[in-house]
């Protein structure tokens, strides 16, 4: 009985610790990072933790910045006069694609991470945008209308023939890659309604997994 009274009083101190931590994570007080006037957002954390990028108009423009992950100096990554958007980091951290109207409509490009030349990856006269890096750095998905409808698309990171991976007339958005690399998750209107979905690469068919409106797919590694 004494063994048995210990193991609850081990227990409970467990799930009071467990919920004390869960408590602070979700009743911590936010921190800002930025604090300039002009408007930031879309932030994308970096595959290290150390940098987040974000899109900021406060050169004028719309460009790519990324600033330490605790707060300091920003540095302009990109510096056209079209409007760039959406960061998405490389795994390795080298490289961040966004999408940007500086070539007349909205396609994926990339630069390095810490700034230089930007290439052009894809070359659609149709919007492409939303980039999402495959884990192994091989391929970025997005989203586009080239067919005539918003779906989901594989390009490779280096630019080339691009592959259409949903065909619902539905408008499917924002793909977001399993850890594995197998299958995109993004959200669609394709049941009537707002919900997330998950497709293998190269299946035959998409899996409604949420059965109620959401923002953003989002897989958790």
């Amino acid at each position: 009985m004494r063994h048995f009274a210990s193991q609850i009083a081990v227990f409970s101190f467990m799930v009071a610790a467990l919920m004390a931590w869960q408590s602070t994570l979700l009743w911590a007080a936010p921190t800002q990072i930025t604090t300039d006037p002009a408007w930031d957002s879309h932030p994308a954390w970096s595959p290290d933790g150390s940098r987040i990028a974000f899109n900021s108009d406060r050169s004028g423009n719309y460009d790519i910045w990324v600033i330490p992950a605790a707060g300091g100096i920003a540095t302009q990554i990109t510096t056209d006069s079209g409007s760039d958007s959406s960061p998405a980091w490389s795994p390795d951290g080298s490289q961040i694609a966004f999408f940007s109207d500086r070539s007349g409509n909205a396609d994926i490009w990339v630069i390095p991470a810490a700034g230089g030349i930007a290439s052009q990856i894809t070359t659609d006269p149709a919007h492409d945008v939303f980039p999402a890096w495959s884990p192994d750095g091989g391929q970025i998905a997005f989203r586009s209308s080239r067919s005539g409808n918003d779906d989901i698309w594989l390009v490779p990171a280096a630019g080339g023939f691009a592959n259409q991976i949903t065909t619902d007339l539905a408008s499917d958005q924002a793909p977001s890659w399993s850890p594995d690399g197998n299958q995109i998750a993004f959200y669609s209107d394709r049941s009537g309604n707002e919900d997330i979905w998950v497709i293998c690469v190269g299946g035959p068919s998409a899996t409604e997994v949420s059965t109620w409106g959401q923002i953003k797919a989002t897989f958790r590694k």
